[in-house]
């Protein structure tokens, strides 16, 4: 007797299961990729998958950049300071400090305007 009602109680349940699977709420998709908001660090950016704008970056920012530390980060600032916006982020080859292998590092997070 027992035997009948265990087979009687898992043909409903392979019964009942499909249906209720059909029921079940999807799994949340992917996160659409949003935006920084307005008014965080131009180093914000970088998490979102941006570039960061070279000319409009301060120099904390410009030190979440790979291989930019504070020292390099204001002489960055220094530089663009005295000689105005970058048109190229090879124009940071002009700075003590930073040769071809950190350009080409960078050249990928950065840009010269939007």
């Amino acid at each position: 007797m027992k035997d009948r009602r265990l087979v009687a109680l898992l043909v409903l349940a392979a019964l009942a299961l499909p249906g209720l699977a059909a029921r079940a709420p999807s799994p949340p998709g992917p996160l659409a990729p949003s935006r920084p908001r307005p008014g965080s660090p131009a180093a914000a950016a970088l998490l979102f998958g941006e570039p960061l704008d070279l000319n409009m970056a301060t120099a904390d920012d410009l030190e979440a950049l790979p291989g930019i530390g504070p020292k390099r980060a204001r002489r960055i600032a220094a530089w663009r300071a005295r000689h105005g916006p970058c048109r190229s982020v090879d124009e940071l080859q002009e700075i003590s400090g930073i040769g071809a292998k950190t350009i080409v590092r960078l050249a990928p997070v950065l840009t010269c305007g939007r």
